[in-house]
Formats: C-alpha cells, sequence, structure tokens
C-alpha cells in the first residue's frame, strides 16, 4: 500500500488561491503549539532581553531554536506579558465625533508561549520559610 504525501505548501501565498474554508493559523502560535507538544518552554532574560529554550528531558530539536528569529520581537513581548506580568498598554484611538477608543486585550491562554517551569520553592507566598 502507497503512503500519501501531506499536502505542503512551499509558498503560503498559494493558500490565497483556494477557498477561506479554514482560518488561517499564525505561524507563530503554531511554533507555541509545537514546543508545548515536545515539552519545551521559552523563557526571557529581563537583563540582556535573551530569549532561552528548553526542555525538562535530554534533547532539543534545531527547529526549537531557528524559528525565534523570525518571531523575536512577538516572543519577547509575549514572554513580558506571561512570564513577567509586563503587558504593554494599547494606544487610545481617535474616532469620528471627538470620541475616544480604549481597547481592551484579553489574549487567549491557550495561545500563549509554554513557559518555564518554577520549582515548588518560588510559588511561596511572602514570609515563607
Amino acid at each position: 500500500m502507497k503512503r500519501r504525501r501531506s499536502i505542503h505548501f512551499g509558498d503560503p501565498r498559494q493558500l490565497d488561491l483556494f477557498p477561506a474554508d479554514q482560518p488561517r493559523t499564525d505561524p507563530l502560535h503554531a511554533y507555541y503549539r509545537r514546543l508545548k507538544k515536545f515539552g519545551a518552554w521559552l523563557t526571557l532574560d529581563l537583563v540582556t532581553r535573551q530569549i532561552f529554550v528548553g526542555r525538562l528531558k535530554a534533547g532539543l530539536p534545531a527547529w526549537a531554536v531557528t524559528m525565534i528569529a523570525p518571531f523575536r520581537d512577538r516572543i519577547v513581548d509575549d514572554l513580558l506579558r506571561v512570564e513577567h506580568g509586563i503587558a504593554p498598554t494599547p494606544q487610545p484611538e481617535q474616532l469620528d465625533g471627538g470620541a475616544v477608543l480604549h481597547r481592551l486585550t484579553y489574549p487567549s491562554p491557550a495561545l500563549d508561549p509554554p513557559i518555564r517551569p518554577r520549582p515548588a520553592s518560588a510559588h511561596r507566598g511572602p514570609g515563607a520559610a
């Protein structure tokens, strides 16, 4: 029995030729899903703004590191928000008629990057021995 190869589009612009039955997946969210499935995590050093990718088990595939470069700025923003609790404030927009629109953002936790698990001692409250 022959095995069929899965359909792979080398050029993402080719997807515009087909009907939009399926919503297009953001490549960054696909990268996060692959990391979660593989058991890997991301962390950000606040001083150097360097992104680290790791895994509790041995071995890390090359794609886990090479895919950081095209999305570096977005990954830094996501890690600042999820790992360190630093969220950028959306800029208000001036609407016709003089009204000001303030956007509230509530990102989906399913689209968040996988962050490094903290040891149990890091979860203790203030004054813990």
